[in-house]
């Protein structure tokens, strides 16, 4: 024991002082197989599809000449738990959504030290942020967020920030006590609990807003307890609370579905091109110049099911979120520990990496990635027993992963349903 221990410890000291100094070791004395994540510009790409089988190739729709059209990725710029290690950083996972190789959204959940050079060297300008969501407001979660904001500066569009009471507070006191000049519009929204608790109350008291900081909003649940956080074009956001000490919340991000329509159909109900078709894909029931009738579901050949990706991290019982995560594409947990340290987790709100496989189990996900790794699990044994256990809760043999800094997940498209019934009544939802 003492010898693994002192081991360890050794490897660590080692490992920083060789990245303070700029010196590359041949083998990462965490991890061998490993190289220095701070030396890394690539990003390694998993796919996401029925035969996955660690196959380096992206997802997503594509054209006639092979090339993606429209993707959903998922990058981890951070992946540790509350400890320090060489190859994991603190918390941050982004979600990019791209329609026609052109970003449309780009999200970010929890903002750990080191998230701001982690986008950096993943290629993402911190300006380019159209959202960020706070699961809650412990410090390996949230120490990295002033100094996103601060890069986002060189934007024109506003920032939108998303969190449990307590974000906006945070917020202004690192800006207005650094007094940084920030220009961008920023927008906070908190998701209140329907209960008060003493540990609610430093932030009720006054704190003057930064200076452009603009329509700060509550978001309170309904009465199943779900906060409905953005509904915009292209995806919905919702969130419910997670068992942990502090407040804190898992987040569920669904894309629209798709809406295929029929050309073959369009010609043979007679429906010229131009603003007729343009009202029957908007959901109108539409008159032809011969007096015929028709309606958006007899030019439908198919809908496509958006993609889901659900984000519980920091927590010993996801339950909450078990309706909203159903049928998940990807769903991202906590798994901190390995089975034996069970006691141990679940007393600080946390989760094995067996916890995680039952609830993807439970939610029937199609893809399980575990995050907020204790430095712990450092070698390559340790990582094959947390997969193993994993895959004893989830029972989906190949779909499941650890995730890694710098690794990137593509989603690809769900089945289109050629139900007509079906794609109706998704169409007018």
């Amino acid at each position: 024991m003492w010898r693994s221990t002192s081991s360890w410890i050794v490897g660590q000291v080692v490992a920083r002082l060789n990245y303070s100094t700029g010196v590359v070791p041949k083998t990462n004395p965490l991890k061998p197989t490993h190289s220095s994540p701070g030396r890394t510009h690539r990003s390694k790409v998993f796919s996401v599809d029925p035969n996955w089988k660690g196959k380096v190739i992206a997802g997503g729709a594509r054209s006639a000449d092979g090339v993606p059209t429209e993707t959903l990725s998922v990058h981890f710029y951070g992946t540790s738990s509350s400890g320090y290690a060489f190859h994991r950083w603190f918390t941050s996972i982004g979600l990019k959504l791209c329609f026609h190789n052109t970003p449309a959204y780009l999200l970010l959940f929890d903002a750990g030290e080191g998230t701001c050079r982690r986008l950096f060297e993943c290629g993402t300008a911190p300006c380019n942020l159209d959202y960020i969501f706070i699961t809650h407001l412990h410090a390996d979660h949230i120490l990295g967020l002033p100094s996103l904001v601060i890069s986002a500066a060189d934007r024109s569009k506003p920032l939108h920030i998303y969190g449990p009471e307590g974000i906006r507070y945070f917020l202004r006191s690192a800006l207005l006590s650094t007094r940084v000049r920030v220009p961008v519009p920023i927008h906070t929204h908190e998701l209140i609990l329907p209960e008060q608790t003493k540990r609610n109350q430093p932030f009720r008291q006054p704190l003057p807003p930064y200076r452009t900081e603009v329509e700060d909003t509550d978001i309170y649940p309904d009465d199943k307890g779900i906060y409905r956080v953005v509904n915009t074009k292209g995806f919905t956001l919702t969130a419910s609370r997670l068992v942990h000490p502090v407040p804190c919340f898992g987040y569920v991000f669904e894309e629209s579905s798709k809406i295929h329509f029929s050309e073959e159909k369009f010609q043979e109900l007679g429906v010229p091109r131009g603003s007729v078709r343009r009202r029957l894909t908007q959901g109108q029931t539409v008159t032809l110049s011969g007096g015929r009738v028709v309606k958006p579901n007899q030019v439908i050949s198919g809908v496509r099911p958006g993609r889901k990706v659900t984000i519980s991290v920091d927590t010993s019982d996801s339950s909450s979120l078990a309706s909203l995560a159903e049928q998940s594409s990807l769903l991202i947990h906590d798994a901190t520990n390995l089975e034996d340290c069970l006691e141990e987790s679940i007393q600080s709100g946390h989760s094995t990496a067996k916890m995680a496989g039952v609830f993807a189990r439970q939610v029937n996900a199609e893809f399980l990635a575990l995050t907020h790794i204790s430095p712990r699990i450092w070698s390559s044994d340790t990582e094959q027993q947390m997969i193993r256990e994993a895959m004893a809760g989830f029972a989906k043999r190949g779909r499941c992963i650890i995730a890694e800094d710098m690794c990137r997940i593509d989603l690809e498209e769900r089945e289109m349903m050629e139900n007509v019934a079906q794609s109706a009544e998704s169409f007018h939802s």
